[in-house]
């Protein structure tokens, strides 16, 4: 399952509408895509509901992080310079040709393995996160919304990704399995802890968030507040993201939540509003980090993404509500 045979197969039908497919199906896959998709359901659909599928794709893509740093397998275009470069995600420079699994049931070559653990990649190949976070993210957006054309473009985008992934040299078979493997027992957990009987129906019917010195609440500081600071003090990005994000959904659950009813040009206004929040904050925030001096910062650049989401989320709602493009809650 690690040999490059497949992925040299896959490149054999190299050709510029099967490559376009291919690409466009990972880019899909990339953090820039999952946001565009959460801000349009987030603010054009269903705010809690997307807030449930946005966890259940970080939560993935930690886990797959951390499978990814502990296995430290390196990918086909690591170990195999004779298959084509086709992305430019990572420098793939390799000193290896054919050092993948020598049978089907075979590591990478010893050799290869160690060669990569001594110089580390940016980011290993097992499991993979963009097969992982697209079944995570999408099979959840699924079983949440609940509707066929949702239904048909996650399966669609789920069978895609794997073979996207191996044609482009990305992963080994190995890899997207696992990915695959690792993305289902989210949305199961996600189902069976969130979803399924009458626990969806309660969550969507809170109108108010209340903070009480229970359980809920001491799960929900430790694992949404607690814990990505953790991780940002550790240099991921993700948690930064996934910080700003828990923040602004605490507060506007505070306040009360809003309606996600609407006629669709309010729909997309409130959608268009949200890009424009994210895309001016990140261009002042820029210019004031530059301004004092910190561009470059690593600590100052992770703080920069928690806001970024922050303002995104409870910036662009507090706005719209201001603008009357939201509603309270009926009830």
């Amino acid at each position: 399952m690690f040999q490059t045979e497949l992925n040299h197969y896959l490149q054999s039908f190299d050709n510029p509408a099967f490559r376009w497919l291919m690409v466009a199906t990972t880019t899909l896959g990339y953090n820039t895509a999952f946001i565009a998709v959460a801000v349009v359901l987030i603010f054009g659909v269903h705010m809690k509901k997307a807030f449930l599928a946005t966890h259940m794709l970080i939560w993935t893509g930690f886990a797959g992080a951390l499978l990814k740093d502990f296995f430290a397998l390196p990918r086909p275009e690591n170990v195999d310079s004779t298959l084509k470069h086709l992305v430019n995600e990572f420098k793939a420079a390799t000193p290896f040709i054919r050092k993948g699994g020598q049978s089907f049931f075979s590591l990478p070559t010893q050799e290869a393995i160690e060669y990569y653990r001594e110089n580390k990649l940016d980011s290993y190949g097992f499991p993979s996160g963009h097969v992982s976070g697209s079944v995570a993210y999408w099979g959840g957006i699924a079983l949440l919304f609940n509707r066929t054309w949702l239904k048909v473009a996650a399966i669609i985008i789920i069978a895609l990704m794997p073979f996207s992934r191996m044609f482009l040299g990305r992963h080994f078979l190995a890899d997207v399995l696992g990915g695959l493997v690792l993305g289902g027992i989210t949305v199961w957990l996600a189902w069976f802890f969130l979803i399924k009987k009458d626990k969806l129906s309660a969550y969507l019917a809170i109108r108010k968030l209340r903070l009480q010195m229970n359980m809920a609440t001491v799960i929900f500081i430790s694992s949404c507040i607690l814990l990505p600071i953790v991780f940002i003090f550790l240099g991921n990005s993700i948690a930064a993201q996934f910080l700003g994000l828990n923040i602004a959904f605490l507060l506007i659950g505070l306040q009360g939540f809003p309606s996600d009813e609407g006629k669709w040009l309010i729909r997309v206004l409130r959608v268009a509003l949200a890009i424009a929040v994210l895309v001016g904050s990140s261009v002042v925030l820029d210019q004031l980090i530059g301004a004092v001096g910190l561009k470059g910062n690593e600590m100052v650049l992770l703080a920069k993404r928690a806001l970024e989401m922050f303002l995104l989320i409870w910036g662009s709602t507090a706005i719209a509500k201001k603008l009357g493009w939201y509603k309270e809650m009926a009830g």
